[in-house]
């Protein structure tokens, strides 16, 4: 249902497969409209993690789990320093502020 949600808004193309397990991985497109649904809701936060971020399949942390998997000690893909000057990183931030601006959540005087 979600996706088709996120069609009937625009926010990914009409050929996005409308099964989830039609769709071998999270593309940019795919994680921009639901990045950017999410921003048109009324939430007071939105949090988005590196992994997201960046499409890392690896978990920092996977609930549940205690000796299992380890939690909190894989290491990032990049350094922050990495993700301050890669170009996909800076397209999506850039994304991410239109579609909070087209809302009023934030003003483009304020750096947004």
């Amino acid at each position: 249902k979600i996706l088709d949600l996120l069609r009937s808004l625009k926010l990914v193309p009409d050929q996005t497969p409308p099964q989830a397990d039609q769709i071998g991985e999270l593309t940019d497109e795919l994680r921009n409209g639901i990045v950017g649904f999410l921003a048109m809701t009324p939430c007071l936060l939105l949090a988005i993690n590196q992994e997201d971020l960046t499409r890392d399949p690896e978990q920092q942390n996977l609930p549940g789990t205690t000796a299992q998997y380890p939690n909190w000690r894989h290491k990032m893909r990049y350094s922050l320093e990495e993700l301050e000057n890669s170009p996909e990183v800076g397209a999506f931030v850039a994304e991410l502020r239109s579609r909070l601006r087209a809302t009023g959540r934030i003003d483009a005087g304020l750096g947004g």
